[in-house]
């Protein structure tokens, strides 16, 4: 069924070139699981960016998770067994809190391994950066850097909206369930915006 999708993703993208955050969290997420189930889930991924980069033009990154997650060689190494030349490189801090400066070093080190990829940070909501560990629905948080392609390292493609703000993480700290839009934390990252 996932191949099935894929595919009809790929018709999807045809000709058009967007960029894509390819399964956020999937990456490292499968760090947690028994290796045989491991094995499943990174060659399917390594299937489906395959198909994806042949019969599509999106430029595709595949999600590592954020700083405070794996360490950069794990990464790597996480990125060989998934990866093909055709994909452009990785994405990090989706739908996190870790601030641009914190998401830029450890990109930085992730690149010492692999020099030719190039990368994204999720700046959605990182602008009073991550509240400890809270990964849901952190109260205080605030909007970060707007989308720009204009950032400060020659291998960072762009800051993006990933996550859309105001959009829950979940029946958490008072949040309505996961991707329902929250009024009152949409307001609240407003008003703690980086830029206010």
């Amino acid at each position: 069924r996932y191949l099935d999708f894929i595919k009809r993703f790929a018709r999807g993208v045809g000709e058009d070139s967007p960029i894509v955050i390819y399964e956020p969290d999937s990456l490292p997420h499968s760090t947690h699981l028994p290796e045989d189930e491991q094995k499943w889930r990174l060659d399917l991924m390594k299937e489906s960016l395959q198909y994806l980069t042949d019969n599509c033009n999106g430029r595709f990154y595949i999600d590592v998770g954020h700083s405070s997650w794996l360490e950069p060689g794990d990464v790597s190494n996480l990125l060989d067994k998934v990866s093909n030349p055709k994909v452009r490189g990785f994405s990090v801090n989706v739908c996190n809190y870790r601030t641009t400066k914190e998401s830029m070093k450890w990109s930085r080190k992730i690149l010492k391994y692999r020099p030719k990829d190039y990368f994204v940070i999720d700046t959605s909501r990182n602008g009073q950066g991550p509240d400890g560990v809270e990964w849901c629905n952190p109260p205080g948080r605030g909007l970060g850097e707007k989308p720009t392609t204009d950032t400060s390292h020659p291998h960072c493609d762009a800051y993006l909206w990933v996550k859309i703000p105001g959009e829950s993480d979940g029946k958490c700290n008072g949040g309505p369930k996961a991707g329902k839009f929250w009024v009152e934390q949409g307001i609240e990252l407003i008003k703690n915006s980086k830029e206010s």
